[in-house]
């Protein structure tokens, strides 16, 4: 069955538009290697505004705005995330991690609970779920955690 020329219009013109999205990610992940967390959030943004279900710039353009202190527009850009995939074990997990920066332990369990609950295998949820634990003057759950994260093979950097 041969191709209409719009089909293939489309078909070229999806692929163009990935590949710019994966060229303004790179692009981003290239300028957090330089700190250049200003420039990154840009090109994180251009991927997002290409491709808006491109979760690792997502996750990407949440890190960059800590980066510089701005941690409440990206908790925004991870409740954003959340919306669009409720599944991203990722988006929870970072949002935990930011909640318990901020001092809020409650909203960081119950991020770091989904986390895990969606994935039950995501070391970092069990790992930064046991420091919340130690923060909450939990003596018993965070060892069990924290041997979960190390058996799930989570090595701290």
């Amino acid at each position: 069955m041969p191709v209409s020329l719009v089909t293939l219009f489309v078909l070229i013109s999806g692929n163009a538009i990935l590949q710019s999205a994966a060229d303004f990610f790179n692009s981003g992940t290239s300028k957090i290697g330089q700190r250049n967390y200003h420039e990154a959030i840009a090109d994180f943004k251009q991927a997002i505004a290409l491709s808006p279900h491109f979760e690792p710039a997502w996750l990407s353009l949440a890190a960059s705005k800590t980066q510089i202190g701005d941690d409440h527009s990206a908790i925004l850009d991870l409740n954003q995330l959340i919306k669009l995939n409720g599944a991203s074990y990722d988006a929870y997990c970072m949002r935990g991690i930011i909640k318990s920066i901020l001092k809020d332990c409650a909203a960081a369990m119950r991020d770091f609970n989904t986390s895990i609950r969606i994935n039950s295998k995501y070391a970092e949820a069990f790992y930064y779920r046991s420091n919340e634990f130690y923060f909450l003057n939990d003596t018993i759950n965070p060892q069990s955690d924290s041997k979960k994260a190390v058996t799930l093979g989570f090595k701290e950097n």
